[in-house]
């Protein structure tokens, strides 16, 4: 039996997977490097993720430049990270 934060993280995972793929996509040259990327940027907020803290879109983003280091093109946003 899943945990309400497990139930949670996959409700979000559903919701903003296909969001924070197309970020990547935008970014990188290939589409299995944004599928790593991506996933990987899951994985990290779900480590990050402080049970009474509620997600946004913009952890996953976040996530995407944490995850793809110098693989990911920075964009006017994250040039100065």
């Amino acid at each position: 039996m899943l945990s309400e934060r497990e139930l949670a993280f996959i409700a979000i995972y559903e919701a903003s997977y296909p969001s924070v793929y197309q970020f990547v996509c935008r970014r990188v040259e290939s589409k299995d490097v944004a599928e790593e990327i991506a996933a990987d940027a899951f994985r990290v907020v779900w480590q990050k993720w402080a049970d009474d803290s509620h997600l946004h879109l913009a952890y996953f983003i976040d996530g995407c430049a944490e995850s793809g280091g110098k693989r990911v093109r920075p964009t006017p946003a994250t040039a100065f990270r």
